[in-house]
């Protein structure tokens, strides 16, 4: 839990009518605690809207060696009846070793409470890693993949509006910048700032100034610059970026170049095959091309 002592005893005696230390359940090594949080859910089923205000936040945690006190705890809140929604973000930010842990028990929680427990885990690379590559005995295979989509131009160019409503902005400069960042939102609002200040038009957008500007992106050098350092990769990475296509468009990349790319957000699929049959490609962003 992201707590010290003194900061976790603080939020439980400021509202002690929501966080009492009766909804805390401890072991030695490891705890649970379940707070009540006011959330409006709105379900709309044939025709008729049904909004109610019910959730729980959950903490956790649990020292190394203690993931079977923790999930003992868990079950416990189970088995008290109700059912529990748990969202795991930051799961990036751990060790591998703890993020199998994790994986692990709620797994194997949501195996033995079907329809009970409800997971939603937020992260990228290493949770596409725990998902893929073990096939079967994958600790993730049971759960269903959701990525965030990448934005439209209607997207874009809301952004745009927002950021700057003075500035007008024209549809073309709009596609014009989506396709040099590959629709990557912290480049994309990069080049919007160059252009405010160098002046907005087509022309400045294929200005070479404002691609050597995106290229010294640290948006890019923080996803480029471990690959660069390998040579095996960066002769990859070469090939790549002069490739037309970079094959088709996969759940989960084989690839350790282009999984590292893809999760850099620096890829972005496109294009149709023949007939009408969707043969989606992976293309690097122009702004590295």
């Amino acid at each position: 839990m992201p707590y010290s002592v003194e900061s976790f005893t603080a939020r439980v005696e400021r509202a002690p009518e929501l966080y009492s230390w009766t909804q805390i359940w401890l072991t030695d090594r490891s705890v649970v605690g379940v707070w009540p949080v006011g959330l409006r859910v709105v379900r709309e089923e044939n025709g008729q809207r049904e909004e109610t205000i019910r959730a729980t936040a959950l903490d956790y945690g649990f020292l190394p060696g203690a993931d079977d006190e923790f999930e003992a705890l868990l079950e416990k809140r189970l088995l008290a009846g109700g059912r529990l929604f748990c969202l795991v973000s930051r799961f990036e930010q751990g060790t591998a070793a703890l993020r199998e842990t994790l994986a692990g028990i709620l797994r194997s929680l949501s195996e033995m409470h079907s329809g009970r427990l409800h997971l939603l885990l937020c992260g990228s690379e290493a949770l596409a890693d725990l998902k893929y590559r073990s096939g079967d005995l994958s600790l993730l295979n049971i759960g269903q993949v959701a990525h965030w989509p990448d934005p439209t131009l209607e997207d874009l160019a809301l952004m745009a509006r927002q950021r700057w409503p003075a500035t007008g902005w024209p549809v073309e400069v709009i596609e014009a910048l989506q396709a040099l960042t590959g629709g990557h939102p912290a480049l994309f609002e990069e080049a919007l700032q160059w252009l405010v200040e160098q002046g907005v038009g087509i022309a400045a957008v294929h200005s070479p100034l404002l691609r050597a500007h995106l290229v010294a992106s640290a948006r890019l050098w923080q996803t480029l610059l471990p690959l660069a350092q390998e040579p095996a990769a960066r002769d990859q990475l070469r090939s790549l970026v002069d490739a037309a296509s970079l094959g088709r468009a996969r759940p989960y990349l084989q690839d350790a170049v282009l999984r590292r790319l893809f999760w850099g957000n620096l890829l972005q699929v496109r294009g149709a095959g023949e007939g009408g049959a969707k043969r989606p490609a992976f293309a690097i962003c122009q702004a590295i091309a």
